[in-house]
């Protein structure tokens, strides 16, 4: 089958949340949707969403980290993936963007 186009996928998503506002992996795939679309304001502000009612996603914060690095916002990045470790200190993605940020952040020194 072929993929729907991103815009109607998202647009999908953002339906099913507002009828099905506690299910964390609509969020988790909605910021990613906009993640991939460029959009990483956006995918900020759904993953911000998420965490106040599920404050312990790290997947919702590990999203954030690379929205942010995309956005060279490097101290927020560095801070979301901290949060993504504190839950789980084996997450490696998370690992992963957060080097990336403390990399750019040594860079800028």
């Amino acid at each position: 089958s072929k993929e729907l186009p991103l815009k109607i996928q998202i647009e999908n998503l953002t339906n099913r949340i507002t009828i099905n506002k506690d299910n964390p992996d609509l969020y988790i795939e909605l910021s990613e949707k906009f993640y991939n679309t460029g959009e990483y304001e956006k995918a900020i502000e759904v993953c911000i969403q998420l965490l106040s009612f599920d404050s312990n996603n790290k997947l919702a914060y590990n999203n954030m980290c690379a929205s942010y690095n995309q956005l060279k916002q490097w101290d927020l990045a560095k801070i979301a993936c901290e949060n993504a470790l504190k839950i789980d200190s084996n997450f490696q993605i998370a690992k992963n963007n957060l080097n990336w940020a403390l990399g750019e952040l040594k860079n800028k020194k």
